[in-house]
Formats: structure tokens, C-alpha cells, sequence
């Protein structure tokens, strides 16, 4: 999820789609969540441990003020909604596991740097359908 705040920052402030910018942002956000072990690649126990930093009350849940509080994307409310697959208003490792095998292409189990960054450039797109489009077009 900390993936989108560096997209959202590029697109907020940028305002065009500039994939060689989004993706240095991407490979900073992977060197976040490649951290045990660092080896290049996000396993799926690494992906989900977002729930437990997110996860301000300690429930196993993320609801939406706590992933507003932990997030300040302009659009983190259609994000905290894109992961809650089940849309019950909660973020669990159930839904993050969804969405970490929507990233994972090759359906390997693990996300590679460049599984990782046309992941979220899509996602952006999808996110931002304006983004990259000149004013008063």
C-alpha cells in the first residue's frame, strides 16, 4: 500500500505520466517491502505484514480511519476501497493476500521489481484515468 502514496505524490504534484519518475518511487516503495529476507523479490508474508502496521488498534482489521491516518494520498479513500475486496469495510491479510496475487503476473508466489512496478503503473492508470493527459483535454 505504501506503494501508492509514492504514485499519488507523482501524480498530485507532477500532474503527467512519467513512468521513468514512477518507477525509481516504485523501486524505493519494493526496498520497502523486500525486508525479510532481502533478496530481491516480495514474498507474500512480506506483503501482508501491511495489516499489522497498519493496524493502529491491533484487531487484525484495518478500517478506513485507520488506514486514512496512516496514508495522506489525495485519493487513499478509492485505494483503502481497491484493496477491500470483499468490501466489509475492513483490510485483512485475506484481502492484501488477493491483491498480492493480482501483482504476482506469473503466479509464482513471489513479486519481482518488475512485476512490482507494471503492477502499480496499471493501478495508477485505473486510479487516475486523467492522469498523464494535458490540460483542457
Amino acid at each position: 500500500m505504501h506503494a501508492l502514496l509514492f504514485l499519488c505524490f507523482v501524480a498530485f504534484v507532477r500532474g503527467q505520466f512519467d513512468t521513468s519518475v514512477m518507477r525509481h518511487y516504485l523501486d524505493l516503495s519494493f526496498a520497502r517491502y523486500d525486508h525479510t529476507p532481502m533478496d530481491g523479490v516480495i514474498e507474500e508474508v512480506e506483503w501482508d505484514s501491511t495489516v499489522y502496521k497498519d493496524d493502529a488498534n491491533n484487531d487484525t482489521c484495518v478500517n478506513v480511519i485507520e488506514y486514512a491516518n496512516a496514508h495522506t494520498c489525495p485519493k487513499k479513500l478509492d485505494l483503502f476501497h481497491h484493496y477491500d475486496h470483499n468490501q466489509d469495510s475492513c483490510l485483512k491479510v485475506g484481502d492484501l493476500s488477493e491483491e498480492f496475487h493480482s501483482i504476482d503476473f506469473n503466479n509464482d508466489n513471489i513479486v519481482s521489481l518488475k512485476e512490482w512496478e507494471d503492477y502499480f503503473i496499471q493501478l495508477t492508470r485505473h486510479l487516475f484515468p486523467t492522469f498523464g493527459t494535458a490540460p483542457g483535454k
